[in-house]
């Protein structure tokens, strides 16, 4: 029953003003009347699925992309969200654009084009149409992720993927402090955790943990209710 639940944390992307807080907090409220309700970003709920309340920097590889310099109780700097048509170095979105590019640029090596034109549209024409009718066109071309993960072993592949771990790693990690280990959340990091690894390394970064899902962080972190005393 709603009416029993006492605590609800939501952590969501956007979630970043104290504005869209409580536009978020205010749909939660009439559902869960006794609860005290705690709202943030998925930024800051990566942080504390993977440092708990130690310093680290933390970042999100999934559709999209993220990444914060997190003391153990609060974000102390951010990166810059320019939305996915300027930034989302790194993710989903980019890999797969970067694939649809090399595809229709005839950069891809034969065999390996020949297996993505089986998932891809006919012509470019097709292409821009469809992107036009999506109501998501980022998870659209994120959604051609998929054939990199299915062929990770292909070396054009990996250079894909490196190059766009390389365009995050410069544009957003090499500000933080390098002492602090890196930790990832999201299904692009956990996929490629090697080749994220080697990129790390070439700029003498190291790397922290990397998670799929930060559920099982987060559950943990708020099974101490005395959090509630110092919010």
């Amino acid at each position: 029953d709603c009416a029993d639940v006492k605590h609800l944390f939501y952590y969501g992307a956007g979630v970043n003003t104290p504005a869209s807080r409580e536009i978020v907090q205010q749909l939660f409220t009439p559902l869960f009347p006794q609860a005290t309700i705690l709202v943030e970003s998925d930024i800051l709920g990566a942080a504390r699925a993977l440092c708990g309340r130690g310093p680290g920097v933390v970042a999100i590889l999934g559709t999209g992309s993220n990444a914060c310099q997190y003391d153990g109780e609060k974000i102390i700097a951010s990166a810059v969200n320019l939305g996915y048509l300027l930034a989302d170095e790194g993710g989903g979105y980019d890999i797969g654009k970067r694939l649809l590019r090399a595809y229709y640029y005839g950069q891809m090596p034969r065999e390996l084009s020949l297996r993505f034109s089986e998932i891809a549209p006919e012509s470019t024409g097709k292409l821009v149409q469809t992107l036009y009718q999506e109501a998501a066109p980022n998870r659209y071309i994120a959604s051609f992720t998929r054939f990199a993960i299915e062929n990770r072993e292909d070396e054009f592949v990996k250079e894909v993927v490196r190059s766009a771990f390389q365009s995050f790693t410069h544009d957003h990690l090499l500000k933080y402090k390098s002492s602090l280990k890196i930790h990832f959340v999201g299904s692009i990091a956990s996929y490629f955790c090697a080749e994220l690894n080697e990129v790390l390394a070439q700029s003498s970064l190291t790397l922290g943990e990397v998670i799929q899902k930060p559920i099982r962080g987060l559950a943990k972190y708020h099974q101490d209710d005395t959090l509630w005393e110092t919010q």
